[in-house]
């Protein structure tokens, strides 16, 4: 039986028409209509398409900065190169940085073999956490 609009009235059939339809959308390789991480959006203008690229820009950013040895301030989040370094803490496990867009102060850990994130603690108490 027909249920309107050309879909069957059963579940299969529409689920079927749907997926063929949108196999047809994705072979097109149209700019309105994109696949991110197995679900389908209204493209790259579209809010989760934009929503994507940024958290995909986001990521390529961090790696670049993480892998030139920069590390990343805590408190406010931004990107520090090593003209933040104050110089080696006091225990002797990191780095002091003072932070050149909010001027907070913070640490590298000696034990972090990324060492891309700073933290807000000169040393880290294994005994409190």
């Amino acid at each position: 039986a027909d249920g309107g609009y050309g879909f069957s009235a059963s579940a299969a059939g529409f689920n079927a028409k749907v997926l063929k339809a949108v196999r047809a959308l994705e072979a097109e390789a149209r700019d309105d209509f994109v696949k991110v991480g197995g679900k389908y959006h209204g493209g790259g203008a579209s809010p989760s398409g934009v929503a994507h690229a940024v958290e995909q820009h986001e990521a390529e950013e961090a790696a670049r900065r993480a892998d030139a040895g920069d590390i990343q301030c805590p408190f406010c989040y931004k990107w520090c190169n090593d003209d933040c370094c104050v110089g080696e803490d006091t225990i002797a496990r990191g780095a002091e940085y003072q932070c050149e867009h909010c001027s907070s102060t913070f640490w590298s850990w000696i034990s972090d073999r990324a060492g891309s994130m700073g933290h807000t603690v000169e040393y880290k108490d294994r005994w409190r956490e």
